[in-house]
């Protein structure tokens, strides 16, 4: 199983590509590991995005200052995992149980 790319420096495995952060919960602990598959979860914009100015923080550099408003949601578009007419059950989300 190869690891680490040597030609763009990126983490794989099988030929997926691993993404390290702190969101997680310790390594051994359930769902400290997963395979997610993101074509599967969506995002929607919960109302329109607004640009605002301010000259405040520049005031004697005569300089503006920008900021972007957005407020987003996000959700799998899968309601519940597939369960197929033979095998097991399917999810485009899965996580590692703990291990003792």
């Amino acid at each position: 199983m190869q690891v680490l790319n040597e030609s763009n420096g990126q983490f794989t495995m099988l030929t997926r590509p691993v993404i390290f952060t702190e969101k997680v919960p310790a390594l051994g602990s359930a769902n400290c590991i997963g395979l997610y598959d993101f074509s599967a979860y969506v995002f929607g914009m919960r109302r329109e995005m607004a640009l605002e100015k301010s000259n405040a923080p520049g005031w004697f550099e005569d300089e503006l200052s920008f900021r972007m408003l957005m407020r987003l949601d996000a959700q799998p578009t899968w309601d519940s995992v597939m369960t197929p007419k033979n095998g097991d059950t399917l999810s485009p989300f899965v996580t590692l149980a703990a291990t003792a």
